[in-house]
């Protein structure tokens, strides 16, 4: 049987012994704080687009915005699941299982950016298009989709890297 009085000392994990109010507290701060700054940068981001570009350049990002959620939404899917797998087959001393899980996030993330790409081709091209804008908005918007969309691979994979830097 194993003896599970190391993990309750406080040189272990305090994931394995601290009150979860203050595991609670002590990681959905920070998380919390980086979320209102992202909300900040992007309202003042809208605010200058709003004045050197207009109306139509806000109505462009807010066109794109869904590609650019969909896309950091995936690719922090596959990057925090890449890397926890890695991370836990590394430690488990399976290194082939572990370098498995990497080629397989690093082959998923240019695969998903193709896919978000090919969905705003489609929706460009298709009249489903005027569900999600109309107007003056519309090539504008589009336009901004499509150029983000073409380079999704690469933040995916910024996103992937982040993820096996920090843990």
């Amino acid at each position: 049987m194993k003896d599970i009085s190391a993990n309750t000392s406080s040189s272990g994990n305090p994931l394995g012994y601290a009150p979860v109010l203050g595991l609670i507290g002590k990681f959905a701060i920070p998380s919390i704080i980086s979320m209102l700054v992202a909300a900040a940068y992007n309202i003042t981001d809208q605010i200058f687009i709003g004045r050197l570009v207009g109306m139509l350049g806000n109505g462009a990002t807010s066109v794109a915005f869904p590609v650019v959620t969909f896309t950091t939404a995936f690719a922090q899917l596959i990057g925090v699941g890449t890397a926890a797998n890695f991370n836990i087959n590394m430690g488990a001393k399976r290194e082939k299982e572990a370098k498995h899980f990497v080629g397989t996030g690093i082959t998923l993330m240019p695969t998903v950016g193709l896919l978000i790409f090919c969905i705003v081709f489609v929706l460009k091209k298709t009249n489903s298009s005027s569900l999600w804008c109309h107007g003056e908005c519309t090539s504008p918007g589009y336009d901004l989709s499509r150029h983000y969309s073409h380079r999704t691979a690469f933040p995916a994979l910024y996103y992937c890297k982040q993820q096996f830097d920090s843990g």
